[in-house]
């Protein structure tokens, strides 16, 4: 796997984004990939899944979202989730106009609070073509995995700051919130390798502004809803540790239910928090992650 990063002027954010490119070498190039971050986390954190993808000759392409990585701006800061809709946009722009092996099936990666922004975006798009008459295009994706997807932004945090979050998001929408989200909740430590476990050297953090925040409580309203936009011929995969903290099992459960595609698969994994590629004694569940995408990623 060779890794190409760089940084563009996004004409949708007006911020300096980075991206970053993952190349399989020595095979055959047959489609491309989206990698979605989480809040709090960056490309970075997810080469596990790049290197699951190029593997079987995929390109997989991502961006950190503003105040996140090596992107622009104030960390935790993006100016709702539009914004995030914005970038995904411009990384299927990239994918149609810039790739440099153009063509192919297209997958995405959607890990947590980027499945979030998926399925809202796939959404918009469904009601859109909908209201218009149109038959909905089906193929943007021709498989998604949702990796510990969040459901429920208000789940473990303060009833009053849940309550305040919408005026916070009116009236101080720059506000810097703590999303009480530590490496301890994500994942079980590497007691082998503690400082590279912290957040401070890594390149994660734990903060977001009240205006987007807001946004994750406004949408989650109807998320369960969004499970209408992925429907056939486009195969599901929906991963979820059994002693996640952040988006339990039940949460993602009554999501899969509504998942519109027969082609769908919910795997509960057992003893596994929210990062399920970073933790420790994961090798039973990439296994069965791997068996997935050999079946529906085939080049």
């Amino acid at each position: 796997m060779h890794l190409r990063g760089e940084t563009y002027q996004s004409p949708a954010t007006g911020r300096a984004i980075h991206r970053q490119v993952f190349l399989p070498e020595g095979k055959d190039r047959c489609g491309h990939v989206i990698l979605l971050h989480g809040l709090g986390d960056h490309l970075g954190c997810h080469l596990r899944a790049a290197e699951l993808f190029c593997d079987r000759g995929y390109v997989a392409v991502g961006i950190d979202w503003p105040g996140h990585g090596r992107s622009e701006g104030k960390r935790g800061h993006i100016n709702g989730l539009g914004e995030t809709f914005s970038l995904l946009e411009e990384t299927l722009d990239w994918i149609a106009h810039d790739s440099p092996s153009p063509g192919g099936r297209t997958g995405v990666y959607a890990h947590s609070t980027g499945a979030f922004s998926l399925l809202h975006f796939l959404a918009r798009r469904h009601r859109a073509a909908t209201g218009q008459g149109q038959v909905r295009d089906s193929t943007l994706f021709d498989w998604v995995w949702l990796s510990s997807p969040l459901l429920r932004p208000d789940h473990g945090q303060p009833p009053l700051l849940v309550f305040a979050g919408r005026w916070l998001a009116k009236l101080a929408p720059s506000l810097t919130l703590d999303t009480k989200v530590r490496p301890d909740r994500c994942r079980h430590p590497r007691p082998d390798d503690a400082v590279a476990a912290s957040r401070e050297m890594d390149g994660c953090h734990h903060w977001v502004n009240a205006a987007f925040g807001g946004d994750l409580v406004k949408y989650a309203r109807h998320i369960n809803d969004t499970g209408l936009a992925l429907a056939a011929p486009t195969s599901v995969l929906l991963t979820q540790g059994a002693d996640d903290p952040i988006c339990p099992p039940p949460f993602s459960r009554a999501l899969f239910e509504k998942i519109a595609t027969q082609e769908k698969r919910y795997l509960l994994l057992p003893g596994l928090r929210h990062e399920i590629l970073r933790e420790p004694g994961n090798d039973s569940a990439i296994s069965r992650i791997a068996g997935w995408l050999d079946e529906v990623a085939v080049c």
